[in-house]
């Protein structure tokens, strides 16, 4: 639902179904849910406030980039005790806060209740953790940044952030790109088997880059082997 076909009216605090529930949120044990319940907003800020994921939200196209690669790389470094499926968790709990913090719920006036995420509204019968991903919730910080720059100074800032970013691309990065993001872009360029490292957008040049590292990587491995 777009943003001009928005419900009526905000739920009031009182109300019981004001209450989100989230279908694929994995569930928490004793450890994680100690960390949603205690440590989640310095989470949330060291999310939002992390290099890699800045750089991201102003290079355009890499929310699934910052949802399966560097918060969860975030988790892992700050609870290194933590098993991969405890990672995930507090991951998913991570991104549900960034998508809704702030943002009321909603009743039309057949009573289907809406929440707002990345300025569209979404049933919350419909409401799904991999549906928030695809969203993109960190469009808003996007544009609260884009907003405050002309685009010839973005473009140039993405340009940059692509130069520094490409010395440090890895392997996990790179296999994501390779394997999500390359088949997305030949079918928006029927009959190109790949982008080049010229190409003008930015997400395209990434993918040329992420090619191009795991065919080093292939060949360092094989020089391994002899």
């Amino acid at each position: 639902v777009d943003d001009e076909d928005k419900p009526e009216k905000p739920n009031t605090p009182d109300e019981e179904d004001h209450v989100i529930e989230v279908k694929g949120l994995p569930t928490l044990n004793e450890k994680t849910k100690a960390i949603v319940e205690n440590d989640l907003d310095t989470l949330v800020a060291t999310t939002l406030s992390d290099k890699n994921i800045r750089e991201a939200i102003i290079g355009e196209g890499m929310a699934e980039m910052i949802t399966e690669v560097y918060i969860p790389k975030i988790i892992r470094e700050t609870y290194p005790d933590l098993n991969e499926d405890e990672v995930d968790a507090v991951a998913k709990h991570t991104i549900l806060t960034i998508a809704t913090q702030g943002e009321q719920v909603t009743v039309d006036d057949s009573g289907n209740r809406f929440i707002k995420i990345a300025n569209k509204f979404v049933n919350l019968n419909d409401l799904d953790i991999n549906l928030i991903a695809e969203l993109n919730p960190f469009q808003r910080a996007y544009e609260v940044v884009s907003k405050s720059l002309t685009p010839e100074v973005l473009r140039t800032i993405q340009y940059a952030i692509e130069d520094k970013r490409s010395e440090k691309l890895t392997d996990e990065e790179a296999i994501l790109l390779f394997t999500k993001y390359l088949p997305k872009w030949r079918e928006e360029n029927p009959g190109k088997t790949k982008p080049e490292i010229t190409d003008g957008d930015p997400l395209a040049r990434r993918i040329a880059m992420a090619i191009e590292h795991l065919r080093n990587l292939r060949r360092q491995r094989l020089a391994q082997q002899q």
